[in-house]
């Protein structure tokens, strides 16, 4: 196709942004499948330390978590880890004793780098 540079130029154009979107799909695919394991850790680490709490105040009896289904728990538990990473902060899930707030202001922190890096991924493609 060397005659039709105006052909050759929209196909180039096309490929770059069929590779611009894997690239973002990518990113989003990352940073949903890590926050579904974070969820996952979250409900582990949750329903080992409710049969230390005495008073009720912790994450599963306060959100009622043993009644619900296998999957609306998954999608809870990846919700809450997923606001989390984000730091948007707390909606209708968050902590409630404190080794919960502990674990919780480990997973901010490690949010934070998460963010950072797909911000500068999300940039650098922009770019």
């Amino acid at each position: 196709m060397a005659n039709d540079s105006n052909f050759d130029n929209n196909n180039i154009t096309q490929i770059i942004w069929i590779s611009f979107m894997f690239k973002i799909f990518k990113l989003v695919i990352i940073i949903l499948t890590l926050s579904y394991f974070i969820g996952i850790f979250w409900f582990i680490f949750c329903d080992i330390t409710k049969s230390e709490e005495q008073d009720g105040e912790n994450f599963f009896d306060h959100f009622d978590i043993e009644q619900n289904s296998d999957e609306k728990n998954a999608i809870i538990v990846t919700y809450y880890a997923f606001t989390t990473l984000s730091t948007v902060g707390f909606g209708d899930f968050h902590p409630r004793s404190n080794p919960e707030r502990i674990l919780c202001s480990f997973i901010l922190l490690f949010g934070v780098s998460i963010f950072s890096f797909v911000m500068g991924n999300y940039m650098s493609i922009l770019s």
